[in-house]
């Protein structure tokens, strides 16, 4: 059983002595029968309720419904087609458009001529609006075909130059060269029913002209009016009108078999060989331009291969052997950012299933990967229509449908795009940050139902509105998403997709340490370590000397041991695809405590004598702390402000001291060591070496040293009433330091290694 879209059912309708007759035409069996019918004219409807009219295969028939009670004009007709497969409902409008005719031509230029029979195809109501559909049954100029495409889209008319004219009176068939044109391929105007060419020739628009390269002759007819024409002569050897013609790079192109044109005013033309090498001469190839690229494919010869080129001269065959069968007389274009080619006669033997005209449709993004379009539209075989591609829809006109119902079409159909990308094409795919809006993505879509958007980020939707797609909105969550946008029906729709790549923003986690310290300088910091995600370079910068940063995989390290003091807030700077991010740390690096004299440099090695000097004042200053001294002698103190400690005063007691300075910091603190020695005031130098007076009354022993521990004097239990002289003159012969042993023996006390200077 054939499907119903491939049924060519055709009626002639006549309104005569107020009596309708419908004419069926039936090609195919799986239509039983017309079950119901109804006429609304202008003023009243007339239903005519099962008709019982039968079909039979190959068989022509009528029904006549008696409308003398009736006036008016019918405006739509509606059948019910009892199929085995079901009732089909079917309509046509019956209201002849303003500038239709009824299928033949005005019999003299400019004339305007209506008759009363007209060809309508009954077609299958779609179940949805289709990407091809039907504009019109009949225009004014007459049924006919044209194998070389005698249509052009010039300044926003379509245009056509002639065609083999049918007469079905005679069934004979006649070349006719005439010129219609219009704006909206239902309304067409005479232009010129004489214009000096064949319809068999090559048509061509160039530099805003249309170029006529005249069948069997070496002339090219220029023209912007289809009135008025400049004649140009052409070179010899080359068959212009069995040439096809594109414009590349601004130069026009033509190709015939295996050889190319190249033309910077489509008149003087260079040629070339290709690499496209036949043992059969192709004519009437496809031959387009599409993605920046020549493409050339099937043609008459028994071709459906696939090549494509850069220049024209070099070419590579992408395809072998295409999935639709080799034809001729068929039309091509690029459209949709598509290759198609569609109808045609099929150069297959006739005991094959495409042997005859063809009706199919297939398009190709990349010239390898074919699909064929299917609709429900009763689209009839045929050959050699006209086509024009006005860059939104593609037209298709006319032809000859032999080899099924033999009659010549004038009807026009549309094929609109499957899916139009009506912003930048940019748009489909693109890459946004997370929680930022995309740029919106329209589609507008025509022929089908149902539209599916699949794999879009969260926070993005797909909001239909009537035929139109409105992709937009925010993503919350990053990744790369791979959206397709598809439509059931009974069309084979291609599946489009885009892509939207959501970029996250930087995500940055303290995985150890603290990143504000305090420590002392030469000290190792504790590390830190942070985790860091998404970014794209991360840089470190106001760290002290000796502390070091280092990124590997995901982790940032800052580590080390300072080398100077002071406080610094460092930054870690993370680079994203979207965001910067920013953080920061402090590291507060103290100094050791440190302690120097700044009084002489004897003063902390002093002698005094008990009771009756205070000492020389000891002066220290102290950095990055403060100080406490030890052990000092009773009458000294010591004081310390502003980082100055200061030791002072008058000794009371006898003694050796070391005293001790006791630094306090946040880091290292030294300690450091003095010496004071407090002398008995019983013992004196004499500057002349003569004597040493003690003056205490006591009874002591005596000893003298000198500093290497040589004894030079000595005397035992020496008794003094008021003061001993001790004489050393002749003891002590030379300055120096000399040590005195004296010891109390009524007391029990020694005062041992007092040092005595002798300047």
């Amino acid at each position: 059983m054939k499907l119903l879209s491939q049924v060519a059912i055709n009626e002639i309708i006549n309104i005569k002595d107020s009596t309708i007759v419908l004419e069926v035409i039936n090609d195919f069996s799986n239509t039983v029968g017309i079950k119901n019918l109804v006429v609304t004219l202008d003023t009243v409807t007339i239903i005519k309720n099962n008709v019982n009219f039968y079909l039979v295969p190959k068989t022509i028939d009528t029904i006549s419904i008696n409308t003398k009670k009736y006036i008016g004009k019918i405006n739509k007709v509606e059948i019910e087609l009892d199929t085995d497969i079901g009732v089909i409902h079917t309509s046509f409008n019956g209201v002849i458009l303003k500038g239709e005719s009824t299928g033949r031509y005005p019999d003299s230029f400019g004339d305007f001529i209506i008759y009363d029979r007209y060809h309508i195809t009954i077609n299958r109501k779609n179940h949805n609006p289709g990407i091809l559909m039907k504009k019109t049954s009949i225009t004014r100029f007459s049924p006919r075909d044209s194998s070389p495409n005698a249509a052009l889209y010039y300044n926003n008319y379509y245009w056509i130059f002639g065609g083999w004219d049918y007469n079905p009176d005679s069934d004979s068939f006649s070349s006719k060269s005439n010129i219609w044109k219009s704006k909206d391929a239902l309304q067409w105007e005479l232009v010129n029913p004489n214009p000096p060419f064949s319809h068999y020739s090559g048509f061509f628009v160039y530099k805003n002209k249309m170029f006529i390269y005249r069948y069997g002759s070496d002339s090219v007819f220029i023209t912007n009016d289809g009135l008025n024409w400049v004649k140009e002569k052409l070179q010899d050897g080359y068959n212009f009108a069995e040439a096809r013609y594109v414009v590349y790079k601004d130069k026009a192109y033509t190709f015939r078999s295996n050889r190319i044109g190249i033309s910077d005013d489509g008149i003087r033309w260079n040629f070339y060989k290709t690499n496209i090498d036949t043992d059969t001469t192709r004519i009437l190839s496809a031959f387009v331009v599409g993605d920046n690229c020549l493409w050339m494919y099937g043609g008459f010869g028994g071709f459906n291969d696939v090549w494509t080129s850069k220049d024209g001269i070099f070419w590579t065959k992408v395809l072998n052997q295409a999935p639709w069968c080799k034809r001729k007389w068929f039309n091509y274009t690029y459209f949709d950012n598509k290759l198609w080619i569609m109808n045609g006669n099929s150069e297959d033997t006739s005991d094959t299933i495409n042997f005859g005209n063809l009706n199919d449709f297939w398009y190709s993004s990349d010239g390898v990967n074919w699909n064929k379009l299917d609709t429900d539209s009763t689209f009839a075989n045929r050959h050699a229509s006209f086509l024009w591609n006005d860059n939104c829809n593609v037209l298709i006109s006319s032809g000859f449908g032999n080899n099924s119902v033999s009659r010549m079409y004038n009807d026009v159909w549309v094929l609109k795009p499957t899916f139009t990308l009506e912003s930048n094409k940019e748009t489909k795919n693109q890459e946004v940050c997370i929680n930022t809006n995309i740029e919106e993505i329209q589609y507008d879509f025509i022929g089908g139902e149902d539209v599916n958007i699949t794999g879009l980020p969260d926070g993005i939707k797909g909001l239909i509105i009537g035929n139109r797609i409105n992709i937009n909105g925010t993503p919350v969550n990053s990744g790369f998403f791979n959206y397709q946008i598809s439509i059931n029906g009974e069309y084979n729709l291609p599946t489009l997709e885009g892509s939207i790549r959501v970029n996250p923003d930087v995500k940055v986690t303290l995985a150890t340490g603290t990143s504000s310290q305090e420590l002392c300088i030469e000290t190792d910091i504790q590390e830190v370590s942070y985790l860091i995600e998404n970014s794209t370079g991360v840089f470190v910068t106001g760290l002290p000397q000796g502390v070091e940063s280092g990124y590997a995989d995901g982790v940032l390290r800052i580590y080390g041991s300072p080398k100077e003091s002071g406080s610094f807030v460092y930054e870690v700077q993370i680079n994203g695809r979207c965001k910067v991010s920013k953080e920061s740390g402090m590291l507060k690096v103290n100094d050791n405590t440190s302690i120097k004299l700044i009084s002489e440099n004897w003063s902390d090695n002093q002698i005094i004598k008990l009771y009756d000097d205070s000492i020389k004042t000891i002066i220290y200053e102290v950095e990055n702390g403060d100080a406490l001294v030890n052990n000092l002698p009773d009458g000294l103190s010591s004081s310390f402000n502003f980082n100055i400690l200061t030791i002072h005063g008058k000794p009371t007691r006898l003694g050796e001291y070391i005293y001790e300075i006791e630094t306090h910091g946040k880091c290292s603190a030294p300690k450091i060591y003095g010496k004071i020695y407090v002398i008995n005031n019983m013992i004196f130098p004499n500057p002349t070496f003569d004597n040493i007076n003690i003056v205490k009354k006591s009874k002591f022993k005596i000893k003298v040293f000198n500093s290497s521990g040589m004894l030079l004097f000595y005397s035992d239990t020496l008794e003094t009433e008021d003061f001993y002289t001790l004489r050393l003159k002749g003891i002590v012969n030379s300055p120096g330091i000399y040590f005195i042993e004296l010891d109390d023996l009524n007391k029990n006390v020694s005062s041992v290694n007092k040092i005595l200077f002798i300047n």
